[in-house]
């Protein structure tokens, strides 16, 4: 399921819980009205108020004694038949938009909470507990040039995302060098924005796509799906997944491809050096990993950070 078909899911949830409510409301109303003494008092509380709206405000104001008078006996009627008069007006989820998904003429809070519950839902991330922004070091940071660097390109990938030039980075460089760091630290900086993330390690991406090549799978484009339609796609540990002969490779470039294909952005981190990745990939899939239209690639350099935290 894609962005967009996940936000008009939300959209028709809210608008279930509209009609609803409105429907719920309407019968208590018919119910009601099945009492004569009910449904004569209710006829005639209507003719008093367009007699009020007719007159001027100085002579309205009998009618209007008359019309509130009847308005307190109908409430009476209701409530000993079991009702009060708020149910007989839509009991609305959310009180700021009565469910309708806008508030002052912008997306209501509650429409916004559920898409992006439904996104991470979707992107499998629902209790992802990766790094942040702020659980940096800025001693680690200031050891390594490198690290600091990459560090303020994730920081703008973030602030410009979607419309960074580069739509796509490659992370590669020794274990433990910071390169997962910073793809949690993407992948959670977007998620608070309302971003479609998947984040999904190479292994478990391979376990889709061999599951996708099922002939028997009526499930392929519900597996697919948020791997090609997502606003961000993250491999962790690219190359550290068993390769199938060239199925593996074959369908990992269709997704990469797909993806460039339709202006998404994807993020790889990786152990292997590029000239690894050519070899153990080849050159069609190395060529659109290291596409320098629309990818930057970044290499750690240096010790294992996780050794020493302090």
């Amino acid at each position: 399921m894609n962005r967009t078909e996940i936000i008009n899911s939300e959209k028709n949830k809210l608008k279930q819980k509209r009609l609803s409510a409105e429907i719920k409301a309407q019968n208590i109303a018919q119910v009601l009205r099945q009492n004569k003494n009910y449904a004569s008092t209710e006829t005639l509380m209507r003719k008093k108020m367009l007699e009020i709206v007719a007159l001027p405000e100085e002579k309205a104001q009998t009618l209007r004694k008359e019309y509130y008078a009847l308005q307190k006996k109908l409430a009476e009627i209701a409530k000993n038949m079991g009702y009060t008069p708020q149910d007989l007006t839509p009991n609305y989820a959310c009180k700021k938009c009565n469910d309708t998904g806008v508030y002052n003429h912008k997306i209501c809070e509650c429409l916004n909470n559920a898409i992006r519950q439904r996104l991470q839902q979707e992107s499998g991330l629902t209790d992802f507990k990766g790094h942040k922004f702020e659980d940096s070091k800025q001693n680690l940071l200031d050891q390594n040039e490198t690290l600091k660097k990459a560090y303020t390109y994730a920081l703008n990938y973030v602030k410009n995302f979607p419309n960074n030039k580069l739509k796509n980075i490659v992370f590669s460089g020794n274990v433990g060098t910071g390169k997962t760091f910073l793809s949690e630290c993407i992948a959670n900086a977007l998620i608070k924005r309302d971003y479609y993330v998947v984040y999904i390690t190479s292994f478990e991406l391979n376990n889709i796509v061999i599951k996708s090549m099922d002939i028997f799978a009526d499930n392929r484009q519900e597996l697919l799906s948020p791997l090609l339609d997502c606003d961000l796609l993250i491999i962790d540990d690219l190359g550290s997944e068993p390769i199938f002969k060239n199925a593996s490779v074959n369908n990992l470039y269709t997704i990469i491809n797909q993806r460039q294909l339709n202006n998404f952005s994807t993020i790889i981190s990786t152990n292997l050096t590029p000239q690894m990745i050519r070899d153990q990939y080849g050159d069609r899939l190395f060529s659109r990993i290291f596409n320098k239209q629309n990818t930057m690639p970044i290499h750690f350099d240096g010790k294992d950070l996780r050794i020493n935290k302090n």
